[in-house]
């Protein structure tokens, strides 16, 4: 379970693995597949430039030909590292290791959370689902932050969004204690919360939507929308891989749920 403080049998000092994901290998194949033709584009401006009927064509068939060759070598090299990138997440914190090392954060040690669920398209061809998944260590720690992409052939992880909910919920905890010791609380750039409600920013100042007078909210394509309760259009909108998105949002529920049992 995750954040249970059980050791268990793991050796790693986050506790065991409860599951790891990386990219995809389906929707790395579409690069896979753009890398090859480039590669043979240039194999053949390479082989026929020797041919080359003046030495103009001849400084054109070999910088096509190594343009070529060099877009396949980035391309292989963004998969390969895409796919020796695992993200793992352990009983009590989350890694991600990669080629170049490994980076890891406990679950009380995360200050700041994004995270965005995508589905991926390529030339209108439906290439998976991307989950994008940034921590952010609290400065004390001295942990880097580090961001996360796995992409899945289905349209849901149950085990990546109950790692979002997990961390989004604790991280709420210490954002209402924030607001409940300062009267104040940012959350995204253009909306905040104080004791009686949702301050966004109008034209041309800062309005207060009560928490008693809000309305639909909804996550469309990525973008939230807050509605005043009698609205019909949003008074305020923010995109949901904001950091901390996910933790103001329990926030603002927790909120409205207090005031309408109060």
């Amino acid at each position: 379970m995750i954040g249970d403080s059980k050791q268990g049998d793991g050796q790693h000092r986050l506790g065991p693995v409860l599951f790891e994901r990386h990219r995809d290998a389906k929707s790395l194949s579409v690069f896979l597949v753009i890398g090859c033709l480039a590669l043979a584009a240039g194999t053949m401006f390479l082989a026929i430039s020797p041919f080359a009927k003046s030495q103009k064509e001849l400084i054109e068939g070999l910088g096509m030909g190594g343009g070529g060759v060099f877009v396949a070598a980035v391309i292989g090299a963004v998969c390969w590292f895409e796919w020796n990138s695992i993200l793992r997440c352990h009983r009590q914190g989350i890694s991600k290791t990669t080629p170049l090392g490994t980076y890891e954060v406990r679950y009380e040690d995360i200050e700041s959370f994004s995270y965005r669920k995508s589905a991926q398209f390529y030339q209108g061809i439906y290439i998976g689902t991307g989950y994008h998944l940034g921590f952010t260590p609290r400065r004390a720690v001295g942990s880097r932050s580090f961001h996360v992409t796995v992409t899945q052939r289905k349209d849901q992880d149950i085990s990546i969004e109950d790692l979002r909910n997990y961390v989004a919920s604790r991280i709420a905890e210490a954002m209402l204690d924030e607001l409940e010791r300062t009267g104040s609380l940012a959350w995204t750039q253009n909306m905040r919360f104080v004791h009686s409600g949702v301050e966004y920013l109008g034209k041309p100042n800062w309005q207060l939507l009560p928490f008693d007078r809000v309305g639909r909210r909804v996550i469309i394509e990525g973008i939230f929308y807050l509605r005043d309760l009698d609205a019909d259009f949003p008074v305020a909108y923010a995109h949901d891989i904001y950091p901390n998105f996910y933790p103001g949002l329990l926030v603002l529920e927790n909120c409205i749920h207090k005031t309408l049992s109060d």
